[in-house]
C-alpha cells in the first residue's frame, strides 16, 4: 500500500507488464507504467524493468536493480533553476532520458548527430 494515495505498489512477483494492455493501466485514480531501462551500458548493456505509479501529486518508481538514467537525471535537475514538476513531467524526464541513454548505447557511445548534422529536415532552426 502506497500510503495516503490507497494504492498497493507492483511487487516482482506480480506479472510481467510487458503485454499492451497491461504495460500502462489506471486504477482508483493512480495510473501504473511499466517500462524497460537499461541498467548499465557502458560495458555490456544489461535490462531492467521499472514500474511507475503516477498519482496526481506524487510519482514512485519501483525498480530492483540500480538504473544510472534515474542517478543521471537527477543530476540535471539539480543544475536547474529550482520549480515545481509534476509528477507528470518527472516521469517523462525520466523516460527521455532512458531513451537517449537507449540510443547512445546502440550507437556504442557516440552521442546522436541531430537532424541538421545528419543533413535530414525538420529540426532547422529559423532565425
Amino acid at each position: 500500500m502506497i500510503g495516503k494515495f490507497k494504492s498497493s505498489s507492483p511487487t516482482k512477483a506480480d506479472p510481467d507488464f510487458t503485454e499492451p494492455p497491461e504495460a500502462h493501466y489506471s486504477e482508483n485514480g493512480v495510473r501504473y507504467l511499466h517500462a524497460f531501462f537499461i541498467s548499465e551500458p557502458e560495458e555490456t548493456p544489461d535490462v531492467t524493468g521499472v514500474t511507475f505509479v503516477i498519482t496526481p501529486t506524487a510519482l514512485v518508481t519501483v525498480r530492483y536493480h540500480p538504473v544510472e538514467t534515474f542517478d543521471l537525471f537527477s543530476q540535471k535537475l539539480c543544475k536547474a533553476p529550482a520549480q515545481a514538476l509534476s509528477p507528470d513531467a518527472v516521469a517523462l524526464g525520466l523516460i527521455n532520458t532512458g531513451l537517449n541513454r537507449s540510443a547512445r548505447a546502440q550507437q556504442g557511445g557516440r552521442k546522436p548527430r541531430s537532424h541538421r548534422e545528419r543533413g535530414l529536415p525538420g529540426q532547422e532552426q529559423s532565425g
